[in-house]
Protein backbone atom coordinates (compact mmCIF):
# COMPACT_ATOMS: atom_id res chain seq x y z
CA UNK A 1 0.00 0.00 0.00
CA UNK A 2 2.79 2.68 0.86
CA UNK A 3 4.48 2.00 -2.73
CA UNK A 4 0.73 2.66 -3.95
CA UNK A 5 0.72 5.94 -2.09
CA UNK A 6 4.30 6.72 -3.40
CA UNK A 7 3.98 6.29 -6.56
CA UNK A 8 0.28 7.94 -6.48
CA UNK A 9 2.34 11.29 -5.08
CA UNK A 10 5.34 10.91 -7.96
CA UNK A 11 2.54 11.09 -10.46
CA UNK A 12 0.27 13.99 -8.80
CA UNK A 13 3.61 15.71 -8.46
CA UNK A 14 4.45 15.50 -12.80
CA UNK A 15 1.29 16.83 -13.51
CA UNK A 16 0.87 19.48 -11.46
CA UNK A 17 4.35 20.52 -12.54
CA UNK A 18 3.60 20.29 -16.08
CA UNK A 19 0.48 22.00 -16.06
CA UNK A 20 1.63 24.73 -14.18
CA UNK A 21 1.72 28.36 -16.22
CA UNK A 22 5.19 28.72 -17.59
CA UNK A 23 7.51 31.39 -15.96
CA UNK A 24 7.85 34.87 -17.80
CA UNK A 25 11.11 36.35 -18.36
CA UNK A 26 12.91 37.16 -21.40
CA UNK A 27 13.20 35.47 -24.72
CA UNK A 28 16.32 33.90 -25.46
CA UNK A 29 17.26 35.40 -29.12
CA UNK A 30 18.86 33.32 -31.73
CA UNK A 31 22.77 33.49 -32.69
CA UNK A 32 22.92 34.16 -36.08
CA UNK A 33 24.17 30.26 -37.06
CA UNK A 34 20.80 29.32 -35.30
CA UNK A 35 19.06 31.59 -37.89
CA UNK A 36 20.15 29.02 -41.01
CA UNK A 37 19.28 25.77 -38.73
CA UNK A 38 16.76 23.65 -40.67
CA UNK A 39 16.23 22.12 -44.15
CA UNK A 40 16.93 24.10 -47.14
CA UNK A 41 16.62 23.38 -51.01
CA UNK A 42 18.28 25.25 -54.13
CA UNK A 43 16.20 26.71 -56.42
CA UNK A 44 19.08 28.62 -58.10
CA UNK A 45 22.14 28.68 -59.12
CA UNK A 46 25.01 30.16 -61.07
CA UNK A 47 28.51 28.36 -61.61
CA UNK A 48 30.83 30.70 -63.21
CA UNK A 49 34.11 28.99 -64.77
CA UNK A 50 36.83 31.17 -66.02
CA UNK A 51 35.40 30.02 -69.87
CA UNK A 52 31.61 29.87 -69.15
CA UNK A 53 28.70 30.08 -66.89
CA UNK A 54 26.39 27.62 -66.12
CA UNK A 55 22.71 28.01 -64.80
CA UNK A 56 21.16 25.74 -62.52
CA UNK A 57 17.69 26.27 -62.49
CA UNK A 58 16.36 22.43 -62.05
CA UNK A 59 18.61 21.36 -59.06
CA UNK A 60 17.70 18.68 -56.27
CA UNK A 61 20.40 19.79 -54.35
CA UNK A 62 19.24 19.98 -50.28
CA UNK A 63 21.55 20.90 -47.61
CA UNK A 64 20.80 20.70 -44.02
CA UNK A 65 22.30 22.81 -41.46
CA UNK A 66 22.09 21.88 -37.78
CA UNK A 67 24.29 22.22 -34.32
CA UNK A 68 27.19 24.09 -36.31
CA UNK A 69 27.04 21.52 -38.96
CA UNK A 70 25.90 20.85 -42.64
CA UNK A 71 25.41 18.00 -44.91
CA UNK A 72 24.19 18.65 -48.70
CA UNK A 73 23.52 16.48 -51.23
CA UNK A 74 22.73 16.53 -55.11
CA UNK A 75 21.51 14.31 -57.63
CA UNK A 76 22.10 15.75 -61.18
CA UNK A 77 19.51 14.70 -64.28
CA UNK A 78 22.27 12.78 -65.74
CA UNK A 79 22.39 10.41 -62.18
CA UNK A 80 25.21 11.92 -60.84
CA UNK A 81 25.14 11.95 -56.91
CA UNK A 82 27.42 14.33 -55.17
CA UNK A 83 27.53 14.94 -51.45
CA UNK A 84 29.47 16.51 -48.87
CA UNK A 85 29.76 18.05 -44.93
CA UNK A 86 31.26 19.17 -42.34
CA UNK A 87 31.31 22.36 -39.71
CA UNK A 88 29.64 25.82 -40.65
CA UNK A 89 29.90 28.90 -39.15
CA UNK A 90 28.07 32.54 -39.62
CA UNK A 91 28.26 35.53 -37.86
CA UNK A 92 25.70 37.47 -39.39
CA UNK A 93 27.24 38.42 -42.81
CA UNK A 94 29.87 35.94 -43.78
CA UNK A 95 28.99 31.95 -44.15
CA UNK A 96 31.70 29.85 -43.60
CA UNK A 97 31.70 25.79 -44.61
CA UNK A 98 34.78 23.72 -43.46
CA UNK A 99 34.87 20.65 -45.90
CA UNK A 100 35.17 17.88 -43.75
CA UNK A 101 34.23 14.92 -46.85
CA UNK A 102 32.69 15.22 -50.29
CA UNK A 103 32.39 13.17 -52.89
CA UNK A 104 35.06 15.88 -54.76
CA UNK A 105 38.11 14.98 -53.58
CA UNK A 106 39.30 18.63 -54.30
CA UNK A 107 37.18 20.39 -51.86
CA UNK A 108 38.64 17.93 -48.79
CA UNK A 109 39.62 20.34 -45.81
CA UNK A 110 38.80 23.92 -47.99
CA UNK A 111 36.87 26.70 -45.91
CA UNK A 112 34.99 28.02 -48.06
CA UNK A 113 33.91 31.73 -47.30
CA UNK A 114 30.44 33.07 -48.55
CA UNK A 115 28.60 36.52 -48.61
CA UNK A 116 25.04 35.66 -47.86
CA UNK A 117 21.79 37.31 -47.19
CA UNK A 118 18.45 36.11 -45.41
CA UNK A 119 15.13 37.40 -46.67
CA UNK A 120 11.43 35.99 -46.37
CA UNK A 121 12.89 32.64 -46.43
CA UNK A 122 15.77 32.78 -48.70
CA UNK A 123 19.08 32.35 -48.45
CA UNK A 124 21.07 34.24 -51.08
CA UNK A 125 25.08 33.33 -51.06
CA UNK A 126 28.03 34.30 -53.45
CA UNK A 127 31.62 33.25 -52.91
CA UNK A 128 34.73 31.41 -54.62
CA UNK A 129 35.64 27.51 -54.55
CA UNK A 130 38.72 25.80 -55.73
CA UNK A 131 38.02 22.46 -57.79
CA UNK A 132 40.79 20.96 -59.37
CA UNK A 133 43.04 23.43 -58.99
CA UNK A 134 40.66 26.06 -60.80
CA UNK A 135 38.50 28.79 -58.99
CA UNK A 136 34.83 28.73 -59.81
CA UNK A 137 32.34 31.71 -58.43
CA UNK A 138 29.31 30.46 -57.03
CA UNK A 139 26.02 32.40 -56.93
CA UNK A 140 23.16 30.26 -55.31
CA UNK A 141 19.88 31.03 -54.00
CA UNK A 142 18.19 28.55 -51.27
CA UNK A 143 14.80 28.11 -50.19
CA UNK A 144 13.71 27.24 -46.68
CA UNK A 145 11.77 23.56 -46.51
CA UNK A 146 8.70 23.87 -44.12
Amino acid sequence: MKTFKAIFVVLAAIIVSCSAPKKEGPVETMTPAQELEGVWKMTYGKIIYPDTVVEVTDSRKIKILVGGRFAHGNQDTDSTLTAGGGTYEYDGQTYTENIEYFTIPSLLGQSVKFDISLEDGKWSLSGTIKVDDEDLKLEEVWERVE
